[in-house]
């Protein structure tokens, strides 16, 4: 209890006041939602909602227009899916912006569940809204209240199938990874945490479909630590590249490579992530020094890092996605894309002209392929302002899906463990352990009508 007083104080008791804002993006099935736009309306009223605005990162054409907000659908589209994004006014790192942002939580809540329950009047077999998504760097001090809540939502409206994302300092992710990697045992919370110096909190993947999966995931993570850590013995690294290439590292071998499924799954995590913008995001001397005569520094990283992962003989000449993209047609029918044009040599080469292969911007298929990077979500460059005196540019590091049952399932312990870091990772703070078991959702009441 006394850490979680000293981390209560730390955030709130502060000469400063620090305001933040909070989006959300929901998509919904347009055909049955398309007369309610009333309801969205109705319940914007009672949101601190500074506007409802869109920055696509395609073309959208606007199908509804209501008071404050807009919902738009991808130009084209034959299923037509709308997005309604909010954004919350600023509101203070204090209690008082706590309540807040419950507020909103409360009435976002009971929209959408609005939204659901309207629909299946049109058609009962399905929900209108498929993904909710906020986005933007994680508010500071609210990581695992927002955790928490965006769980509550996924089990409770969004049959768990939910993304968040957050901005995280790459000079700090090898912190992050090597308390997320620590070998998990059967001692209680509090014995943990005093073991680590009340910085560590380790967490076991449960799955009853495919078991206990944090021993490989640990030991995976552990590895590849090691491997970077011998890396820097021969090369000189520094944190901010040391942590782009655990990035890389995972992206390769546990993300493209040991998920043999649909492509929703090969990208969980880093897909609003532009890697061509995040090498450009190193130390200028750093970039120039890496990019010369064509890359070759770069090459001899990359062709290092190929080796330690292992993928196969070919090195950086194997390809990226060696068993091909996968994407579910029908409910019985899938289709392949191999993209064996990208091997994991050209990709990191891309990388040190501020080329990402895997974004729209870049991908030359990108027209024919547009469905495929678009459900992988390598939609181009987002950085965002975190650190102290928010001076550091830092890339956005996306979650999606995080209720899929199959190899997802991993990543959500790394999800949670960013989540609880990111404030700490950022604030350059060693721990902050906020009191999460109290949150609750306040119930939402209908904004009274004015007196005549």
């Amino acid at each position: 209890m006394l850490q979680r007083k000293a981390a209560h104080d730390r955030i709130f008791n502060k000469k400063e006041v620090i305001q933040r804002a909070v989006g959300f993006e929901i998509e919904v099935d347009y055909n049955p939602i398309r007369n309610h736009a009333h309801e969205i309306e109705r319940y914007e009223e009672r949101i601190p909602c500074a506007r409802s605005r869109f920055e696509p990162f395609h073309e959208r054409e606007v199908l509804l227009k209501g008071k404050n907000f807009e919902m738009q659908t991808d130009v084209g589209a034959t299923n037509k899916i709308a997005y309604v994004e909010f954004v919350t006014a600023p509101f203070e790192e204090s209690p008082k912006g706590f309540h807040e942002l419950q507020e909103c939580f409360a009435t976002l809540t009971a929209l959408m569940r609005t939204l659901n329950q309207n629909a299946r009047r049109v058609r009962p077999e399905g929900l209108p809204i498929t993904k909710l998504a906020p986005f933007g760097t994680i508010v500071p001090g609210y990581e695992q209240t927002l955790f928490k809540f965006y769980r509550h939502w996924s089990n409770n409206i969004f049959n768990g199938n939910f993304h968040f994302t957050a901005g995280i300092r790459l000079d700090r992710i090898r912190r992050a990874f090597s308390d997320i990697a620590a070998p998990a045992t059967d001692e209680d919370e509090e014995t943990r945490l005093q073991k680590a110096g009340g910085r560590r909190h380790i967490m076991r993947i449960q799955d009853s479909r495919y078991g206990d999966q944090d021993e490989m995931y640990g030991e995976y993570t552990r590895s590849l630590l090691d491997q970077i850590e011998a890396m820097g013995q021969a090369i000189d690294l520094s944190p901010e590249l040391e942590g782009l290439l655990l990035l890389i590292g995972f992206y390769i071998k546990f993300g493209a490579r040991e998920i043999p499924k649909y492509l929703r799954s090969f990208s969980p995590m880093l897909s609003r992530t532009d890697f061509g913008s995040m090498f450009q995001s190193l130390d200028p001397e750093l970039v120039e020094s890496l990019s010369q005569n064509d890359a070759m520094e770069w090459h001899k990283i990359a062709s290092i890092l190929t080796s330690y992962l292992e993928t196969n003989t070919k090195g950086l000449d194997s390809p990226l996605f060696p068993e091909g993209l996968y994407h579910e047609i029908k409910k019985f029918e899938s289709r392949r894309f191999l993209m064996n044009d990208i091997s994991i040599g050209k990709w990191m080469h891309g990388m040190a002209h501020g080329v990402d292969l895997l974004t729209l911007r870049d991908n030359p298929r990108a027209e024919e392929l547009r469905l495929q990077l678009d459900t992988m979500g390598a939609m181009g460059s987002q950085m965002d302002t975190v650190g102290p005196q928010m001076q550091h540019k830092a890339p956005i590091i996306e979650f999606r899906n995080m209720g899929e049952p199959y190899g997802v399932s991993l990543w959500q312990s790394v999800a949670e463990h960013v989540f609880r870091w990111v404030y700490a990772l950022n604030k350059d703070i060693d721990h902050t352990f906020m009191d999460i078991d109290n949150f609750s959702i306040p119930k939402w009441k209908p904004k009274e009508a004015p007196e005549d």
